[in-house]
């Protein structure tokens, strides 16, 4: 199994395999034309929660909400459609003239607006030649994953139906406990993070890699499910984490733009993020989904408080590149 390394590490590793992460915030046209990597990478298109934001002090960590890519040899899986994956389908289509058809697995974690409204502006949706399988729940009325995207897509709250369309879709409800074979060697275990409604995380493993993503975590650890997680997130080499909206999430007060850092109001809101990763023996955690009025300095702050806690962490970033070797 392979470390991580960042670039605030100490970089003498000695013959250890490391994975190097950049950050890159650079247009579409820079970051999406590279090969796909023989290794695993993961790349942060958007890593906001509740609504984009973007304001003079938040050019750091972006402001595009969360849509992850993971690429596993010439495999690529997508988890979330929020607006990040607006720009992760411009860079697709710019680097499809003239090439093979794109083909994804786009996985959904639940059906709230930031996770999904990135997906009518998916530009290689449009394209008659691609083909992409999307996975997700059913939501809490028994709509199915279909129905829900179709429904964000009606008249007259969009401009495009999903029968604009062109590509080749297959849709799939998925449930807790399912295990997804996807071919070349790519498994993806689906597991549950709420007690309350179908919200789904997925643990994505190929050769002797694994990774997990969690980021609507609702689990108190006194579920009985927590152990369950637990499991699931066992010695992966990366889990991608973040808590979920509550009911006022996206309204609190408690870390508005420029307000003073409070590190025991961070170990509050994600000691049980941290306490996972520690039981579960993670070998690296990134956080994701950051409030919409945090700042820079803020997450910097946060980000610091963290690592003091769990050094292999660290807060996504938009544009943000990681290759596990």
């Amino acid at each position: 199994m392979s470390d991580w390394y960042s670039p605030s590490d100490d970089a003498s590793q000695g013959s250890r395999s490391v994975a190097i992460a950049t950050t890159l915030q650079s247009s579409p046209q820079q970051t999406g034309l590279e090969p796909l990597h023989p290794m695993p990478t993961v790349r942060c298109w958007g890593v906001r929660g509740n609504f984009p934001s973007l304001e003079k002090n938040q050019y750091r960590y972006g402001g595009h909400t969360t849509s992850i890519e993971i690429c596993l040899g010439d495999r690529r899986l997508i988890f979330d459609g929020g607006s990040g994956l607006c720009s992760l389908g411009q860079s697709l289509s710019q680097g499809q003239v003239d090439s093979e058809p794109e083909s994804a697995q786009i996985f959904f974690t639940r059906t709230h607006w930031d996770r999904i409204q990135g997906f009518p502006f998916f530009l290689p949706a449009f394209e008659p030649n691609n083909h992409f399988e999307i996975y997700g729940p059913l939501a809490i009325t028994g709509a199915s994953i279909k129905q829900q995207l179709m429904d964000q897509m009606r008249r007259p709250y969009c401009a495009v139906s999903l029968r604009d369309m062109k590509a080749e879709f297959q849709f799939k409800d998925i449930h807790p406990g399912e295990i997804l074979d996807l071919g070349d060697g790519i498994t993806v275990e689906v597991f549950s993070l709420s007690p309350m409604e179908p919200v789904l995380g997925y643990r994505i493993n190929w050769q002797q890699w694994s990774l997990v993503y969690s980021t609507a975590m609702e689990l108190p650890q006194t579920d009985q499910r927590w152990e369950d997680l637990l499991s699931m997130a066992n010695q992966a080499d990366l889990m991608i984490y973040g808590t979920a909206d509550s009911d006022h999430d996206w309204r609190a007060q408690q870390h508005p733009l420029g307000e003073p850092f409070d590190s025991v109001a961070v170990n509050l809101d994600w000691q049980a993020g941290l306490h996972l990763a520690e039981q579960a023996k993670v070998k690296r955690l990134m956080v994701a989904r950051h409030r919409p009025f945090c700042s820079d300095e803020w997450l910097g702050q946060f980000e610091q408080a963290m690592r003091e806690r769990f050094p292999q962490s660290e807060l996504a970033r938009e544009g943000q590149l990681l290759t596990l070797l």
